[in-house]
């Protein structure tokens, strides 16, 4: 299952249904998340994209 959150818009995705959602209480400098199963990527305001897993 994918999730995805988007800070600047306001929404979080699950398996391609997205719904607006409060998000101030992530973290400042992050922009966005994208999981896949146990692996994803986290984006950040002004540094490189990091690939993580579980």
């Amino acid at each position: 299952m994918r999730i995805t959150i988007i800070r600047d818009d306001g929404v979080i995705g699950v398996a391609g249904i997205f719904r607006l959602v409060n998000l101030s209480a992530l973290p400042i400098g992050i922009r966005g998340r994208t999981v896949n199963g146990i692996s994803g990527h986290m984006e950040y305001d002004g540094a490189a994209t990091r690939l993580w897993t579980a």
